[in-house]
């Protein structure tokens, strides 16, 4: 079963605002161009992107057309997604309820109707996204891509960002989060491959890659950065 924010038992602290999953292992180039790349989700090799624009309800739907959707559980929220020193209100001067200090539109000014920018915040207790076990879904054996971004709300930060795995055993994969190192694990079905890197509890939401093609190279990104491999 794939989760999102949960591996079933341990529960991921932060905001969940974007994730995608490739059948084919990305260059040096490529994990660049994808940092700022807005999908369709009609790419070549695309199996999986949840974009978390729905802004209400418990549906997080997949944009690739393979119905990997998933079922919002606990009590996960949606949430406007604010950058630091971001100012939420009317930036309609026409409007009464006009802030000049505003800097992103919160859909306030009348007659102004905007869903805005919107990302999950998970609570770390009993909040997850069932996304389910579809076949699509096992990489492991050949290649694959996975991008994701997060930001932390603890100083802990601990808890399952995305998995496909039981309890950490087995074969599968997943992207953990424990003391404030981000761990990303592999497991054909053998020995375990783990990365790890320090994931700041900075207030920034932060882009995670890992990019996987079997024999030869297993890669971790952060914001852009390869910060470990094997």
């Amino acid at each position: 079963i794939a989760n999102i924010g949960s591996n079933v038992t341990t529960f991921f602290e932060g905001n969940i605002d974007h994730i995608e999953i490739w059948d084919t292992a990305f260059s040096q180039a490529q994990i660049q161009e994808s940092i700022d790349a807005v999908l369709s989700g009609a790419e070549d090799n695309l199996i999986g992107l949840w974009i978390f624009n729905e802004g209400s309800g418990d549906l997080l739907y997949d944009h690739t057309g393979n119905q990997n959707h998933g079922t919002v559980g606990g009590q996960a929220s949606w949430e406007l997604n604010i950058v630091n020193n971001d100012i939420l209100g009317c930036t309609d001067p026409l409007a009464e309820n006009y802030n000049p200090d505003a800097n992103i539109d919160d859909g306030s000014c009348s007659g102004y109707p905007d869903n805005g920018d919107y990302l999950l915040s998970f609570d770390g207790e009993d909040d997850f996204v069932l996304i389910g076990n579809n076949e699509n879904l096992n990489l492991i054996s050949d290649e694959f891509t996975f991008m994701v971004q997060v930001r932390l709300n603890d100083n802990d930060g601990e808890g399952y960002i995305l998995s496909k795995r039981y309890f950490s055993a087995g074969s599968g994969y997943e992207l953990r989060v424990v003391d404030n190192i981000l761990f990303a694990e592999i497991n054909p079905g053998g020995d375990a491959v783990t990365l790890s890197c320090p994931l700041e509890n900075n207030g920034k939401l932060h882009t995670i890659i890992a990019t996987f093609k079997n024999s030869e190279f297993f890669n971790l990104y952060l914001d852009g950065e390869l910060v470990d491999s094997f």
